[in-house]
């Protein structure tokens, strides 16, 4: 793995402010991608004493559903298709891309990978050249808000 999912998506948490709740749309048996991100939203949640929800419909309390939730997760499709159910999601944060209308959501923040530096990190360790601290494997990312 040449990125660093769980520091992007609690950077990305950290970043949004005064937050009381997330919904981890992540899906950790998928693969370790979806694992470090699921780590790193529950982690970086935790320690900013936010509440961590998971994405079944109806899992929302009653004072969850009057607003003000996030919901991080890797696609669009899931995102979208959650918040219909469950309207007091108002921000979704997702990785890669976001194309058309923010609907259902307010606002919707986009994890944006550096995959040029991540392919150059990846072929530098198959052919032995990189060694050292983690630091070298932190490609840089940006948050976009579409």
């Amino acid at each position: 793995m040449t990125t660093a999912n769980a520091a992007a998506v609690a950077q990305t948490l950290q970043s949004l402010g005064s937050v009381s709740w997330v919904v981890d749309g992540f899906v950790p048996a998928q693969n370790t991608v979806e694992a470090e991100r699921s780590r790193g939203l529950r982690e970086a949640a935790a320690e900013l004493g936010m509440a961590v929800v998971d994405p079944e419909p109806g899992s929302l309390s009653p004072r969850q559903r009057l607003g003000g939730g996030v919901l991080f997760t890797t696609g669009q499709g899931g995102a979208q298709e959650l918040a219909r159910c469950e309207p007091g999601i108002t921000t979704a944060v997702v990785f890669d891309a976001w194309l058309g209308s923010v609907w259902p959501f307010q606002n919707v923040r986009v994890i944006v990978q550096d995959f040029r530096s991540m392919g150059e990190t990846a072929a530098e360790v198959l052919l032995g050249g990189a060694q050292g601290s983690a630091a070298h494997f932190l490609p840089l990312l940006k948050v976009v808000s579409v």
